[in-house]
């Protein structure tokens, strides 16, 4: 995962992001402390790629902590032109239902 992308942090619902072909993203959404809820992406994006989730400090000046809140941070990169709505889902891994989903609509040009 690439330091040097932009950082959109917690996009509201439905939030536009638009790239170049090759370009990339990174998309932080905030993950409550001590819950066991994580942010997962639903689905497979047809003209994205979605690398793996990190969690970051939501100070960057300081460590994380085990059972703080913190940013899951996605990186996206525009693969081919297109639109995909990428789904984000804050659900503990062990239950049915999230508590929580943001959609980001992503076009690639």
């Amino acid at each position: 995962m690439t330091d040097q992308s932009t950082l959109i942090d917690d996009p509201r619902d439905g939030a536009e992001v638009h790239l170049d072909l090759g370009a990339a993203v990174l998309l932080g959404l905030r993950t409550p402390g001590a819950t066991g809820h994580r942010w997962t992406l639903v689905g497979t994006p047809a003209h994205t790629d979605v690398a793996p989730s990190e969690n970051r400090s939501l100070d960057p000046d300081a460590p994380s902590r085990a059972g703080s809140a913190s940013r899951t941070v996605f990186e996206i990169t525009g693969s081919t032109a297109g639109s995909d709505t990428l789904t984000f889902e804050l659900r503990r891994p062990w239950e049915p239902d999230a508590i929580e989903a943001v959609h980001v609509r992503v076009t690639v040009r």
